[in-house]
């Protein structure tokens, strides 16, 4: 897909011009309930071993999506950890 199209397909969906397909609220709490059998299971605590130039990187990433703790520096969001993980090495 080109930026044009892209940005057509952005600029439409700003004009109202798309519609819901199905029952919205149905889709919600599906994929709601697939997140927290996902994300809500037992947690365990585990040790890595890492290079500290990948820890960097990790935690530069984590600042700039706004989530670093200060509490935690090893907090972070799960769509940071998506992204790294779907790279190509």
């Amino acid at each position: 897909m080109s930026d044009a199209e892209e940005r057509e397909l952005i600029d439409s969906s700003g004009r109202g011009e798309w519609t819901t397909a199905g029952n919205i609220e149905e889709r919600k709490a599906f994929w709601r309930e697939a997140a927290k059998g996902v994300l809500g299971g037992k947690r365990e605590r585990i040790s890595i071993s890492i290079p500290e130039r990948d820890l960097a990187r990790l935690k530069a990433r984590a600042v700039e999506e706004g989530c670093l703790t200060r509490r935690s520096s090893t907090r972070f969001c799960t769509s940071m950890w998506k992204a790294e993980r779907t790279r190509p090495a």
